[in-house]
């Protein structure tokens, strides 16, 4: 009887183990590698709760998904989303490859809030920027 309980014991662990060993884990890389194929050809809702995932402070790419977030929030017209992914870049990740392509986004807000002195003044300041991407500021230029 004992040696019955024994085998069922083994086998049950035996089954059980892969069920938990293979289950899978949230993987912040693979959540935005998924989430930007799926921003790339125009599934935004579906982008937009795997950059959510990928979200983590200790991932390297969570400024990016923050980035993808207030686009996708933009074009769904939630402005106070967008701004609140902007800002959040902003105060978390001020050496991100993002912040001035940040910038140029929160002007856009701006113009779209009808806060054009406010939206002048962000566009000046990122044309007067040394060193920046030359299409963030030709598209600075244009939005002025």
């Amino acid at each position: 009887m004992i040696s019955r309980a024994k085998c069922l014991l083994v086998i049950f662990i035996l089954v059980a183990i892969p069920f938990v060993s293979f289950a899978q884990a949230p993987n912040p890389r693979e959540d935005f590698a998924k989430a930007y194929a799926l921003y790339s050809s125009g599934s935004l809702t579906q982008a937009k709760e795997l950059f959510q995932h990928a979200l983590e402070p200790d991932f390297s790419l969570a400024d990016y998904s923050l980035y993808y977030l207030a686009l996708i929030s933009f074009k769904e017209g939630n402005l106070d989303a967008a701004k609140e992914f902007l800002s959040q870049l902003r105060r978390h990740y001020h050496q991100s490859i993002w912040f001035h392509p940040t910038q140029l986004q929160q002007a856009k807000i701006d113009l779209a809030e009808k806060r054009y002195t406010q939206a002048s003044e962000t566009l000046r300041s990122l044309r007067a920027e040394n060193g920046i991407r030359p299409e963030i500021t030709d598209e600075a230029i244009f939005l002025d």
